[in-house]
């Protein structure tokens, strides 16, 4: 099922951008999709270039590993954080 959340289309395209994954379709993703699985499949570099983008756009901050490894499993747990720091 395509994404429906206008917030979570834009954390999707944020993130294939940073991660030079622009030829993956956002039909492919969802919600749930998962950071490290199909079709992301983003590695450790690829997360903290997510991270990156992400606290840069939306203007939050991760304080540490811990944090980040809660909130940046799916991409509707990204969503979670950045409405948590709002």
């Amino acid at each position: 099922m395509p994404i429906n959340d206008a917030q979570i289309v834009d954390i999707a395209t944020t993130i294939l951008d940073a991660t030079g994954l622009e030829h993956i379709n956002l039909d492919e993703l969802n919600d749930e999709s998962m950071l490290g699985a199909a079709p992301l499949e983003l590695d450790s570099i690829d997360i903290l270039e997510a991270v990156a983008a992400i606290e840069d756009k939306y203007k939050v901050h991760i304080v540490d590993a811990k944090e980040g490894a809660k909130y940046f499993k799916s991409l509707q747990t990204i969503s979670d954080f950045i409405n948590s720091k709002k």
